[in-house]
């Protein structure tokens, strides 16, 4: 908890820097040059849309979830990656005066999608391609008997994580080039954080059995003609409300009259959990690939 204080701590700083030194030059200078056109006198400050994908990805060390670890079927996952998104607005302020900078502050508003699906396909002891399970079989006639058969079971856990997020990273273009790389803090607020934990029979004729009075207090469903057996569906549990990371990347500038856009990539790296307390680790991280279009104003 010391460590997320002190990181939100230096976030609110860099955002109060950026708003007292923004007031202090446009007062003391009246405006600034538009590098676009050095002998009009313009402000330094930039604001456009933004979009972009996101490829996600869910590290939780290997450890077994909640909803399948109280059932007695526990599958061991690695990770898992989805595609997602984020758009929102971006407002970039120049270091040292439009008509020579070289840096900047870029401050942006997001809604991004942070999905994922995990899923392992169960084996035997013996790494084989179906496992034991007791299950209602299906006859010609539509009968049923329970029996201990061979059959093939995907599980999968389906994550559904969307957030507001608000990043501060500093630019520093390379030379007297439009290329510029950027670094800096994120902070998320969770919007959606929720999980569905379900295990699948994938063999005709086979159902699992009815749930008996045990499973059904736990709040486990079948779905899908008894085909699907469902763990958990909702929120997940001791999850985070907030996410810090931090973002590495690269930026390229092409100007368009007072518009310029601003092509990028980069590495959001998650620093905490998305699940609190315990040994479980359960970091998010993610590869995004997108585009700023600001205004100079």
């Amino acid at each position: 908890m010391r460590k997320l204080n002190i990181f939100l701590l230096v976030f609110m700083m860099i955002a109060l820097g950026i708003m007292i030194g923004t007031v202090a030059e446009l007062k003391a200078q009246g405006g600034l040059n538009n590098p676009l056109a050095p002998s009009t006198e313009r402000t330094v400050f930039y604001v456009g849309p933004v979009v972009g994908y996101n490829n996600v990805n869910h590290d939780n060390g290997g450890a077994q979830f909640a909803g399948f670890a109280q059932s007695g079927a526990c599958p061991t996952y690695t990770g898992g990656n989805a595609n997602g998104f984020y758009v929102g607005l971006s407002g970039e302020y120049l270091l040292g005066g439009a008509k020579n900078s070289t840096s900047s502050i870029i401050m942006r508003v997001l809604y991004n999608t942070m999905p994922s699906s995990l899923s392992v396909e169960q084996t035997d002891e013996n790494g084989g391609g179906s496992l034991t399970s007791r299950v209602n079989v299906i006859d010609k006639d539509g009968n049923k008997e329970s029996r201990l058969v061979e059959s093939n079971i995907d599980m999968y856990n389906e994550i559904s994580y969307n957030l507001f997020s608000l990043e501060a990273v500093y630019k520093l273009n390379i030379g007297d080039t439009p290329f510029g790389i950027v670094a800096g803090p994120v902070v998320d607020f969770a919007i959606t954080k929720t999980q569905r934990e379900v295990m699948e029979l994938n063999t005709a004729d086979l159902q699992f059995k009815e749930l008996d009075a045990d499973a059904l207090n736990k709040g486990y469903r079948l779905e899908d003609g008894n085909t699907k057996y469902v763990f958990s569906d909702g929120d997940i549990d001791g999850s985070s409300s907030v996410r810090f990371a931090l973002k590495l990347g690269a930026q390229y500038e092409f100007l368009f009259g007072k518009w310029y856009l601003v092509p990028s990539v980069y590495y959001n790296f998650g620093l905490t959990n998305l699940v609190s307390g315990g040994d479980q680790t359960w970091r998010v991280s993610v590869i995004q690939v997108g585009f700023d279009a600001r205004y100079a104003w």
